[in-house]
């Protein structure tokens, strides 16, 4: 499971091995800014390029050889290749290690995750909590439509930033169990096992059911809502066989009883977009943004 938000105030490097290297003789390692399960991300500069700052995304040395794991970082590769919408972090470059370490090079985004932000802001304006769901929806329908699934939205892979115009600008991260539709590199296998973030995953996921469709993204969109709109989620479990568990019952507390200004028409759209069955939800992310 991955739980860990990717911090740009850490300065750790848990192995410190490619710190001040130069990959691909153009990016400098700088800092290290975060480690999940199966890589560590970094923070280097673009050599080439006026030292611009970007990311570069590494796979750990100790799952070089689980193909199950290789084939998520590929696939992750192959989503942000298909993919071209300013909601999305983009793909700048992408190559193997000496050691034999495959790594994905993006842009740095400036910002704060949603996760960040909402332990400051614990009930944003509701001019903000919509514009954050309307660019995430946005940003989801156009991955939905060239056959990827992110699954695994959440606060902290939504990058956002306000510009000086005090527009807000929100970009989504982290394509890591991305899955990818008649991919071209890498076959999609049924690993049998749940894949996301416990807290924000759907029922078909949680179950490591092999048929998952655009209503999965939905699903964890509407928990993302509700706890930005509410400032609590809808389910508090204490394991993720009690979150099963929770999935089943369904929402027991309304999000107007808990915020009284939202309404019976935000009680709907949440209901929908939380229902059990992925056949009772919205069938496009789009219309529930």
């Amino acid at each position: 499971m991955n739980n860990r938000e990717i911090d740009h105030d850490d300065d750790t490097l848990p192995d410190g091995q490619l710190i001040g290297q130069l990959v691909d003789d153009r990016f400098l390692i700088q800092k290290a800014i975060g480690k999940g399960g199966a890589g560590e991300v970094f923070l280097a500069c673009d050599t080439k390029m006026l030292d611009r700052r970007v990311v570069v995304k590494v796979l750990l040395a100790d799952w070089i050889g689980h193909d199950d794991v290789r084939r998520k970082f590929e696939h992750e590769k192959e989503a942000l290749l298909r993919l071209d919408h300013p909601g999305i972090v983009s793909i700048l470059d992408a190559g193997t290690l000496e050691q034999g370490q495959p790594y994905i090079v993006m842009p740095f985004v400036e910002g704060q995750t949603l996760q960040r932000y909402l332990k400051e802001n614990s009930l944003p304006p509701l001019e903000i909590c919509a514009g954050i769901i309307e660019a995430t929806a946005d940003a989801l329908s156009a991955a939905h439509s060239v056959g990827i699934l992110h699954r695994d939205i959440k606060p902290a892979n939504i990058m956002i930033s306000f510009l000086p115009s005090k527009k807000l600008r929100v970009k989504i991260i982290d394509f890591g169990i991305a899955r990818v539709f008649e991919s071209k590199v890498s076959p999609i296998t049924h690993i049998g096992r749940p894949l996301g973030t416990v807290l924000y995953v759907a029922p078909e996921q949680l179950l490591g059911h092999h048929e998952q469709t655009p209503a999965a993204d939905v699903y964890s969109c509407g928990i993302m809502a509700f706890k930005m709109l509410t400032g609590v989620r809808p389910f508090e479990p204490q394991s993720m066989f009690e979150m099963a568990e929770l999935h089943r019952e369904g929402l027991k507390k309304l999000p107007s009883s808990i915020r009284p200004e939202l309404g019976p028409v935000i009680d709907e759209i949440l209901l929908k977009a939380l229902a059990y069955s992925p056949d009772e939800r919205y069938q496009e992310i789009s219309e529930f943004g």
